[in-house]
């Protein structure tokens, strides 16, 4: 047998190959995009509702489609303010929120709006959100009765009057358009006949409202059961957005004292604080970054650059455990040829060959769990043999080698011969037979997640192409979920190929002497 080439006449036997070199091109794309994942792309690939579920890529979408709006409302003014003579009502804060203090016998409703708008100038998105926190407390040990509310509201709309022609039972009516009831912490209480709520039942909450949402359709003021299928209307598209109008809110916010009232006494002194942060008001965006997104709202770009690192990784380590512990098992078997350690060793690799990968690896999933560690390592130990048997061959016919011969003259023990004169004549093989094994690792990886058994936390392309699969990205037409991880499987692959065949064609003693 030929003595192996060394690295540098394998270096440039490579770089002398046209499809080696667009091999190695293709595989330094994906590697430069994983090891920049954390600085090219701006979110975590596991955030959620960065814009809306199956937003398109900005590039494709034209100027109409909805982005993504926030407007922060934090300075209020007070529009109307009825107070019984016995109430009084302080205003301790309205630059940063809302923080009204109430006291006394009796009722009140106060009116506050905020003192700047949000301008909408997109065709109406699909989704709406609205997020704040309200914090109450007593001013003394007995407990008033409260209530808040808060509108959104589409000052365009309002001034002319829009309405929504919604079928009933007996024909359609009008509905008004512009205004919606999004938070009342009242009507949100199942089974709650009175009109007020105290510090048992709300003394701080966080406020998160997403629209649709069909119970909140069920608040309505207008809200009336002979209207058919009113809970599916989605009022962010139908009754609040329009283009080139102005969104703002309405916070009402009502007190009720009566000492004399056997259900919701209270005393002379009492008193609240009521404390509302500013208010969030979010349009999710119907278009998204370069990529687009998810059913979750999350950034594909993202999921995509750190699925080529986890392709590079996960592929590379995987296929170099496989090739480096066949390679040992094999260089052993072959030193040791025709010994009680060989037929040992040569009896348990064909059975090994024998067992089927793929259900033990289902099996070991249902039963440890699906993670990375218990599906790579099924496949490192069940994927040894082949590369066992190519090693032993090789090592048979070296070990009668002159060079191993002199070795022996001079003393050389086992493990010197094998690792010293031996190992390093394979080694060009040895880099072949790992960069050909990647492909297939980051294949059956994405099988496995196609068919329900991969880990749902890893980020893989393969990942991506379960989820699309499973999560109606074909349905909704969604190819810039699905596609950019096929292309990516299918890029890396090739690029791991053309590479390999360069590298055959140069450690591979019958094609060299072609």
């Amino acid at each position: 047998m030929s003595v192996a080439v060394t690295p540098t006449e394998i270096i440039i036997a490579v770089l002398k190959k046209r499809s080696a070199i667009a091999g190695i091109a293709l595989i330094l794309i994906f590697v430069i995009l994983g090891g920049l994942a954390d600085i090219i792309s701006q979110y975590d690939p596991e955030q959620e509702w960065l814009a809306d579920a199956f937003a398109t890529p900005e590039w494709v979408a034209p100027p109409h489609v909805p982005r993504n709006i926030e407007k922060l409302f934090a300075t209020f003014q007070v529009v109307n303010e009825t107070v019984d003579p016995g109430v009084s009502v302080e205003y301790l804060n309205l630059s940063s929120g809302i923080k009204v203090r109430i006291s006394g016998v009796g009722k009140a409703l106060i009116t506050l709006k905020p003192t700047d708008y949000l301008y909408y100038p997109y065709n109406p998105a699909k989704t709406l959100a609205l997020r704040t926190r309200v914090t109450v407390q007593n001013t003394t040990t007995t407990m008033p009765w409260y209530n808040l509310q808060i509108f959104i509201i589409n000052t365009d709309l309002l001034s002319r009057n829009a309405t929504l022609r919604v079928r009933t039972r007996d024909g359609s009516t009008l509905i008004p358009r512009g205004t919606f009831l999004a938070v009342d912490l009242v009507k949100e209480r199942i089974g709650w006949f009175y009109e007020y709520v105290n510090l048992r039942y709300y003394p701080y909450r966080t406020l998160s409202i997403v629209l649709p949402n069909p119970i909140i359709n069920r608040m309505q003021p207008y809200y009336d059961p002979v209207l058919e299928n009113f809970e599916a209307i989605n009022a962010a598209k139908e009754l609040l957005l329009e283009s080139d109008t102005y969104i703002s809110l309405l916070v009402n916010i009502t007190y009720y004292c009566n000492p004399a009232d056997f259900i919701m006494r209270c005393s002379r002194d009492s008193g609240l604080e009521i404390y509302l942060e500013p208010i969030v008001v979010r349009v999710y965006g119907m278009t998204f970054g370069i990529l687009g997104t998810d059913y979750l709202g999350q950034d594909v770009w993202s999921q995509f650059v750190h699925g080529a690192r986890g392709a590079i990784v996960l592929g590379l380590s995987v296929a170099t455990a496989i090739i480096i512990l066949g390679f040992i098992v094999g260089l052993v078997l072959g030193f040791k040829y025709g010994s009680v350690i060989d037929h040992i060793g040569t009896f348990i690799s064909d059975n090994v060959m024998l067992i089927p990968t793929l259900p033990l690896i289902l099996a070991t999933g249902l039963v440890y769990g699906r993670s990375l560690v218990v599906i790579f390592t099924v496949l490192i130990l069940l994927s040894w043999p082949g590369t066992a048997r190519v090693i032993r061959n090789w090592t048979v016919a070296l070990r009668e080698a002159p060079f191993v011969e002199a070795a022996r003259c001079i003393g050389a023990g086992t493990r010197r011969i094998l690792f010293r004169h031996i190992a390093p004549q394979l080694i060009p093989y040895l880099v072949y037979r790992i960069v050909m094994g990647i492909p297939g690792v980051i294949m059956i990886e994405a099988a496995l997640q196609l068919i329900g058994f991969g880990d749902p936390r890893a980020p893989t392309w393969g990942r991506m192409l379960g989820d699309a699969y499973r999560q109606g990205a074909f349905l909704e037409n969604a190819w810039w979920w699905f596609g950019p991880p096929i292309l990516g499987i299918i890029a890396i692959s090739l690029g791991f190929v053309l590479l390999g065949i360069a590298l055959d064609e140069i450690v591979n003693p019958r094609l060299r002497r072609r």
